[in-house]
């Protein structure tokens, strides 16, 4: 989080200050300058440090792991980095560890010789954007944020006669101008990065004890440097609490005063640094000031006895946080992740067993069931052949083969619907047609086996009485007469013989003429 809740007025009102403890951080400087080791002496000569360590930056680049062994770590230059990508991306990395890194100048400027590059510059990681550089004029400090920790200890600042900085820079969006300089351009800033915290000096870290024209080593350029390393290695705890103001005390005066701490209700003081004086006053109306018991009272959902809910809050004030009953006795509530807090067998992490549950609480029900991966399983009966994946309730049945390609619990034998089952093995002669089946009455003269007896018309017996084609009932092939008048065509077959008979007398009598 940016570090900007208040500390105290007495340093811009002429009051002494306590002496800061020392403290156990352990810091280094990656810099490709020849003036470096000014910096180093200027950090540990404040003796708020275990460990100042110094690096050559335009020889070595720090790997993640190298980074890691300190609290926080200044990186800056007046000549080029040896890989100043290779560079950004692992402070880049190092911050996204909840690192601490102090950029300075000239490494905001554009100039791949001397600006930073890598992720801390694609990323967003810089406390300031790019620009140019100057060494114009004499610049002092003008305080934006006076309760800022960066100004702990600090009242004046001189940049010296060149006072070398950066310019046409501004401070990242969501980042926290602390200080400017007197030509407008930022000097102090702070900015989230990755779970660390990037930090902003915007001028040039060597003082006048290396050089008179650098910053005024007469001023408190030295408190502000180590102020910009204790901030990124987490702050200082000053009233000896248990809390920096980085960790979020509000008043690093007040021993009494820090997150969760018991709050004495209207005395004018936040003892538990929730922004909230006057406690007594019920501001969410639930019911229960802050007074009352109420841990949180800018929600309605949070008071002494209101129900917990799943929500990463502290609902009822106990001061678990979403905390349920286990009502399954599984080990796991609904806020634990349990998707079934009425069945036992249902749980997070639980083994999934073929019983119509989700088990495992994946969202998916008798997963890992389905062996033939055809996205239907036979744990519920659904697929009735799990180790053919052409078998399953959304295959397209293939007729008289055998197999219920669709799981309906039969084969598609019958086509036309006639109950009767075609195909190699059926009955039925003809499946395409629903008046053709072994049940079927035979219809004479359509040119069809109607009852699948295997006899067509001519020859089906069910036809004995009619197959000339004609309507009158008589059958020429079997010599019957289905219904017709006997008689007449027996006098038809009498007149045929009596003229065949005449026929042959006659060819007989021209023989012997």
């Amino acid at each position: 989080m940016i570090r900007t809740l208040p500390v105290t007025l007495a340093l811009f009102c002429g009051l002494a200050l306590a002496p800061r403890p020392a403290l156990a951080f352990d810091v280094a400087i990656w810099a490709a300058s020849s003036y470096s080791s000014d910096v180093q002496s200027t950090l540990q000569n404040t003796g708020l440090f275990n460990v100042v360590d110094l690096y050559d930056a335009s020889a070595t680049t720090p790997s993640l792991v190298e980074l890691q062994a300190y609290d926080s770590v200044m990186v800056f230059s007046d000549s080029g980095f040896a890989d100043a990508a290779t560079l950004g991306d692992n402070l880049a990395d190092y911050m996204d560890a909840g690192g601490g890194v102090v950029f300075a100048t000239f490494g905001f400027y554009t100039s791949p010789g001397l600006g930073y590059g890598g992720r801390a510059v694609t990323d967003g990681y810089l406390p300031f954007t790019l620009g140019s550089y100057t060494s114009s004029s004499t610049q002092q400090m003008v305080v934006n944020e006076p309760n800022h920790d960066l100004l702990i200890g600090v009242s004046t600042f001189n940049g010296g006669s060149s006072s070398y900085h950066n310019t046409g820079i501004s401070v990242q969006a969501g980042g926290t101008l602390v200080a400017s300089l007197t030509d407008g351009e930022p000097f102090l800033g702070v900015v989230e990065a990755g779970a660390g915290v990037s930090v902003g000096f915007n001028i040039y870290p060597p003082s006048s004890n290396i050089r008179s024209d650098f910053w005024e080593a007469s001023t408190d350029g030295a408190q502000i440097l180590a102020n910009c390393m204790i901030f990124a290695a987490g702050g200082a705890d000053t009233d000896g609490d248990g809390w920096s103001q980085g960790d979020g005390d509000c008043d690093d005066n007040d021993p009494n005063a820090y997150p969760g701490a018991p709050e004495i209700c209207d005395d004018g003081i936040d003892q538990n640094c929730d922004g909230v004086m006057n406690e007594s006053v019920d501001n969410d109306g639930d019911g229960f000031s802050q007074c009352d018991g109420d841990c949180n009272d800018t929600d309605l959902t949070v008071c002494p006895g209101c129900p917990e809910l799943c929500d990463e809050l502290d609902n009822d004030c106990d001061p678990l946080t979403d905390e349920t009953d286990d009502a399954d006795n599984d080990g796991f509530s609904e806020c634990d992740g349990d998707c079934d807090d009425a069945q036992p067998y249902a749980l997070p992490g639980g083994n999934e067993v073929c019983d119509g549950i989700d088990n495992d609480c994946n969202g998916l029900v008798d997963d890992g069931w389905d062996y033939d991966h055809d996205g239907y399983s036979s744990c519920d009966g659904i697929d009735c052949d799990d180790n053919n994946s052409n078998v399953n309730p959304g295959a397209v049945e293939i007729p008289y083969n055998g197999i219920d390609e669709d799981c309906d619990g039969s084969d598609l034998d019958d086509m036309d619907g006639d109950g009767y089952a075609g195909g190699e093995y059926g009955e039925d002669c003809d499946d395409t047609n629903v008046g053709v089946n072994p049940g079927a009455t035979e219809i004479c003269d359509d040119g069809l086996d109607g009852d699948c007896d295997g006899l067509m018309d001519d020859y089906d017996t069910d036809c004995a009485g009619d197959d000339d084609d004609s309507a009158d009932g008589y059958d020429p092939a079997w010599g019957t007469c289905g219904g017709c008048d006997a008689a007449q065509h027996g006098r038809g077959r009498s007149l045929m013989l009596v003229l065949l008979g005449l026929l042959v007398g006659r060819r007989a009598l021209r023989g012997r003429i």
